[in-house]
Formats: structure tokens, sequence, C-alpha cells
């Protein structure tokens, strides 16, 4: 399969946070790679996460994102710029 990501990817299982709706609400997840340009992440129920949200990696500074696909409970997301 080609890969079409533009920077390598990290393979890591660290806890994230999704954060929506003007910061007043937020899930869970567990961020199973991630490259400058964005993530792969399981979340309990993806269908629930907006198009735009920020994330939030091990308690780190959040970063504006926005979902490119949704498959079962996988996200992939891209960070914004």
């Amino acid at each position: 399969m080609l890969d079409k990501r533009n920077s390598p990817r990290m393979r890591q299982l660290k806890q994230g946070r999704i954060i929506f709706n003007q910061r007043r609400s937020v899930m869970s997840c567990v961020v199973r790679n991630c490259t400058s340009t964005g993530a792969l992440v399981n979340v309990g129920e993806a269908h629930l996460i907006p198009s735009e949200f920020e994330l939030s990696i091990g308690g780190g500074e959040p970063r504006k994102a926005h979902r490119v696909w949704v498959k079962a409970s996988e996200i992939g997301l891209k960070f914004d710029a």
C-alpha cells in the first residue's frame, strides 16, 4: 500500500484528549501514531467527534486539528498550520 504521508510516522501509544464544543467537551483517546502533520487516534465513539477540534497528547498543549477520515473507532486527523 502506498504511504501518502509527507513526514515519517512515529508509532506510539499515548493517552490523548480530543477537545471540542468551544472547550466544553472532552473525550479520551489513544494516539496510535503521530507525524508532524497528523495522527491516528482510537476513540470509543468516533462518530461523535466533530470535523474540527483540538488534540492534546500526553497532557501537552492542545493543537488544532481536523478529521480526515473515520473508520470504526479510528480517526485519521491532520493538524492545522
